[in-house]
């Protein structure tokens, strides 16, 4: 049996992890809008690497916001603010893992193709969303389910005094 080129094998590989992403309907309204909004509005910059990295356990684990976290952590109303909400933690985390986690494999394999200028790797990455949005379905999806989550971490933080605009990075 002839094996296949590495690079076909790699791109066989990332195309099954496209396939297996969720995407936002096909009668969703923003299909029409194309472009001329954008659509992949994180809540808070960056306020959910805050949430990868308290899910992570390791301070480190994103240059910058181990020392977001240490500050977030020993803020007075941090305590409260988890146990009333360790439903919505639990469900932050969820999502992490099962939504963002393999977009952000996706993402990445992209963006090597991108930076390759491999344009048909791109093309057959699109295409094989099965959406006319391609990839970019699947990253409006992420952030549907992520950043009403974390807007009701930030109403929380609120609630028990903790300024989460000082972790929207």
């Amino acid at each position: 049996m002839e094996q296949l080129p590495a690079q076909d094998v790699q791109l066989a590989e990332c195309l099954e992890r496209v396939r297996a992403l969720p995407t936002i309907a096909l009668d969703d309204p923003r299909i029409e809008d194309r472009g001329a909004t954008p659509t992949n509005i994180q809540f808070g910059n960056n306020f959910y690497l805050v949430w990868v990295v308290l899910e992570s356990g390791n301070l480190e684990a994103i240059t910058g916001f181990g020392d977001q976290v240490r500050k977030l952590v020993g803020m007075s109303g941090w305590v409260d603010f988890t146990e009333t909400n360790q439903d919505l933690i639990d469900e932050i985390f969820r999502e992490l893992d099962t939504t963002l986690k393999p977009y952000k494999v996706v993402f990445n394999d992209f963006c090597g193709y991108l930076s390759d200028r491999d344009w048909g790797a791109l093309d057959q990455m699109n295409g094989a969303t099965g959406h006319p949005l391609g990839v970019e379905a699947a990253n409006i999806y992420v952030w549907d389910k992520l950043n009403p989550l974390l807007q009701a971490a930030a109403e929380g933080m609120r609630e028990v005094g903790i300024p989460p605009e000082e972790f929207y990075g």
